[in-house]
């Protein structure tokens, strides 16, 4: 199976960081309702071109493939490359000292904090992840949990 999206409904328009969560989720056919919606989110970032991935997420994303879900590391290759469409951050070392500055005034993981860095410096104004508070605030960025029922 390949990460060939179809969206029905119309994505925001603005920058939006996806985490390794949403990405697994799309391929994951445990939780179908998660599933859908995880395609969904990304067939219209992947259409609007407003998606970001940072390395952090795509490294994840292929261990998880291989390690969880029992992918071969060829499958893994395909699905990763599947991911072309969204911009992909790099890092650097402002993104560590911001991650670092993030950690201790919201109050998260190391690795969350990493996520939030990479969402705020490449200039997402949303990250969509189940990892964190829905609706919290973090340096001008949401994090939106799209699997959150109302």
């Amino acid at each position: 199976m390949d990460l060939t999206f179809h969206a029905t409904r119309p994505m925001s328009v603005e920058r939006t960081f996806v985490d390794t969560n949403v990405l697994l989720y799309s391929i994951d056919e445990k939780d179908l309702r998660k599933r859908d919606i995880a395609r969904e989110i990304i067939a219209g970032l992947c259409r609007n071109g407003n998606g970001h991935i940072s390395m952090q997420v795509v490294n994840e994303f292929a261990s998880n493939l291989v390690r969880k879900f029992g992918r071969s590391p060829s499958d893994a290759r395909k699905l990763c490359a599947d991911l072309s469409d969204f911009r992909l951050e790099v890092g650097s070392m402002a993104q560590v000292q911001e991650a670092l500055r993030i950690m201790e005034v919201a109050s998260i993981s190391y690795w969350d904090a990493c996520i939030v860095s990479s969402a705020v410096l490449s200039g997402c104004r949303i990250v969509m992840t189940e990892d964190m508070f829905s609706d919290q605030r973090i340096k001008g960025t949401k994090i939106i949990n799209p699997f959150r029922i109302a």
